[in-house]
């Protein structure tokens, strides 16, 4: 006795796969996709919060990359200007390590500004995941206060008046915070200035000592040359002096 012939739904799945086959490994994740069970509350949760975890793993690991490297770049930048000033090699030698120190750390803050996107998206999805949970808090906590500042101190005058309460309102409601969680922040010693406002400032430091510096290897002979034949001039000068 023959085994049974397959059914309908049978035969419409094969097909589907047979033609994602055909079509590629795209098509393949798709017809895939379409056939996973659909999870649980508990296991959606229990994703939701493992997917948060590795969001804030992931975020803090940036943060430090960010502050590990230009560290690096700065101390480099500074024992590079003390070894030029050391052994003082010519000058074009000099211009052309004060160009390429100064080239690193702009290709530099590209690179950060990179690991500041990705490091605030996931920092977004965090968010994310806490609203949709409702028993998360830090990041909505954090946004609020950071809204609240940019909010209430635009950058750009507003051509109408600011609402204080309409916009302390709106946010706490779109952060879901209730008004004594939000109360509460208010009265936090506030710092808007984060790492990225404060380490956009290392480049041009970098830049300006090397100017400084291939200034002063311009300027110095200029100056031993008139501390040693400014006498001689004076005296030339003011002959009765």
């Amino acid at each position: 006795m023959g085994a049974p012939p397959p059914s309908a739904a049978a035969q419409a799945g094969r097909a589907a796969h047979l033609e994602a086959v055909r079509r590629g490994p795209h098509a393949q994740g798709v017809v895939m996709a379409s056939q996973q069970v659909k999870l649980t509350k508990a296991e959606t949760v229990a994703a939701l919060l493992k997917e948060y975890e590795v969001c804030q793993a992931s975020a803090s690991s940036l943060e430090q990359v960010i502050w590990q490297t230009s560290a690096v770049l700065g101390l480099g930048s500074l024992g590079a200007i003390i070894a030029v000033a050391a052994k003082t090699p010519p000058f074009l030698v000099s211009a052309v390590i004060a160009a390429l120190s100064t080239a690193a750390s702009f290709l530099w803050w590209q690179v950060a500004n990179r690991w500041w996107t990705i490091e605030h998206i996931k920092f977004a999805r965090m968010r994310h995941i806490e609203r949709h949970l409702g028993v998360l808090r830090q990041n909505n906590y954090i946004k609020y206060v950071d809204d609240l500042y940019d909010s209430l101190h635009p950058r750009q005058p507003s051509p109408t008046p600011i609402n204080e309460r309409a916009i302390r309102s709106k946010l706490r409601t779109t952060l879901r915070l209730g008004d004594a969680e939000a109360d509460e922040i208010e009265l936090l010693d506030y710092q808007r200035a984060g790492p990225k406002e404060i380490l956009q400032s290392l480049r041009w430091i970098i830049l300006a000592s090397w100017i400084v510096y291939l200034l002063a290897y311009l300027v110095h002979p200029t100056i031993q040359f008139i501390t040693h034949w400014w006498p001689h001039l004076y005296f030339w000068i003011l002959p009765g002096a």
